[in-house]
């Protein structure tokens, strides 16, 4: 039988609440531990380890299509990595940066123009080709995943944690998750070894590109679990390029007769989850 309140059908015969006009707190978490939601707009649960449904290389524009309005969409972004040079170790190549956004697929604009950040281009001089930005830009409204930079023994702002949650959409101002990864992620791009820290200035990374070795020796890129790796410096000039999404390329030593290898270029992983 039916209950009501005030002649209000609030519990129907099959068990189902109707016409809750609102819950206090203790309910509405009772409600959400029990896995029904509670009311609040759920965010997607994501692992940027899946097979993407779309990957975006170079540039253009992108039109969701064929999505349900209620599928979440993740768009996970890594900029191009910065090109290996030829030097005394002093710098190494910082990979890709990367920026996570995701919004209910009936928010995400009908057409977005991109760019997938091209590595930078290897030299033979001591001054590196930085990677290119990627960007997706909507309404007047662009977001970025930097490239990487050339960065030195001293700065190691490249190895910078964030608590990282996934991000609302920047184009609108639609349903926002609710719920993010639960893990600290380092997003920034990653830096290879350095001879001048006496290899210290090894930063690996999460979701950002792992940076380039330093050309003073034979040493190792730093590593990404989600993007591409750095690639390995040389003094033989065996040193290997960034790999793709957005790894810093290897440098050579200056006395060698090779220079260093480009960075990995980035692209743009999207995700549909339901």
């Amino acid at each position: 039988m039916a209950i009501q309140v005030s002649g209000t059908q609030v519990i129907s015969n099959s068990r189902g609440l109707t016409n809750i006009a609102s819950v206090d707190a203790t309910t509405a978490a009772s409600i959400t531990a029990a896995g029904v939601g509670g009311g609040a707009t759920a965010g997607p649960v994501w692992s940027p380890s899946a097979t993407p449904d779309v990957t975006l290389t170079g540039s253009g524009t992108y039109s969701i299509s064929g999505v349900a309005d209620d599928v979440w969409v993740v768009f996970y972004m890594v900029g191009g990595g910065c090109g290996g040079i030829r030097s005394y170790g002093s710098a190494a190549q910082q990979g890709g940066a990367a920026y996570v956004w995701t919004a209910l697929s009936q928010d995400v604009p009908s057409s977005i123009s991109y760019s997938a950040g091209a590595g930078g281009a290897a030299t033979f001089g001591h001054s590196s080709n930085v990677g290119a930005d990627t960007t997706m830009t909507a309404s007047g409204v662009t977001v970025t995943a930097p490239g990487g930079k050339q960065v030195n023994s001293s700065d190691n702002t490249a190895s910078t944690l964030s608590n990282f949650a996934l991000l609302p959409s920047p184009f609108n101002t639609g349903a926002v998750p609710t719920q993010g990864f639960g893990t600290t992620y380092n997003i920034n791009g990653g830096r290879g070894v350095s001879h001048d820290v006496n290899q210290n200035g090894l930063s690996n990374t999460v979701l950002g590109a792992g940076g380039g070795g330093a050309g003073s020796g034979s040493f190792p890129g730093g590593t990404s679990t989600y993007a591409g790796n750095g690639g390995t410096s040389s003094r033989t000039g065996t040193n290997t390029a960034g790999s793709v999404p957005g790894g810093g390329g290897g440098s050579s030593y200056h006395g060698s007769s090779q220079g260093g290898k480009s960075g990995g270029t980035g692209n743009i992983r999207i995700y549909y989850i339901d």
